[in-house]
């Protein structure tokens, strides 16, 4: 509990900029941590980006319109509207994984996507929480985190 402790003073004294490239890496530790779950189930992490090309439409919609409008729903609806309720007041927890939830459902590609998507939206709640304390662009910083998200695992997609 005291790295903890220690980690959050450090981190919340660092820059803005430091503090999003910081959260961003840490998305791909959350990937790599959940990846032995994922494998207890089929192990298809695949989604629709594997059949589509780098294309104008593709940039649009996985890009930039999904990760928007998945924020809008995931982070900013749920989170500042379960905040509203005095029972989720001081259980933030809750907020974020009820939000991982239904982030994972939205993404049914396969069993274990949904699996991964769970602990992915978990912790862009997690990051939307966060920005809120630290800055007043939580969603921008959090929809910026699942854009370049998208745009990495489009170019990965790819040249796999």
């Amino acid at each position: 509990m005291k790295l903890f402790y220690e980690f959050n003073n450090y981190f919340l004294r660092k820059r803005l900029a430091l503090q999003f490239i910081i959260i961003l890496i840490g998305s791909y530790v959350v990937t790599f941590l959940s990846v032995p779950l994922v494998a207890l189930f089929d192990g298809n992490l695949h989604s629709k980006l594997q059949t589509e090309k780098i294309s104008v439409r593709s940039i649009i919609f996985f890009v930039i319109l999904f990760p928007i409008l998945e924020t809008w729903l995931n982070q900013y609806l749920i989170f500042n509207t379960l905040s509203k309720y005095s029972y989720f007041s001081n259980k933030k927890y809750l907020i974020i994984i009820i939000s991982g939830l239904i982030f994972g459902l939205l993404h049914y590609y396969s069993f274990s996507y949904i699996v991964w998507a769970f602990f992915f939206g978990s912790y862009l709640c997690f990051c939307y929480y966060i920005f809120g304390i630290i800055s007043n662009k939580a969603f921008l910083l959090t929809c910026l985190i699942h854009i370049i998200r998208n745009l990495i695992a489009l170019i990965l997609e790819q040249i796999t």
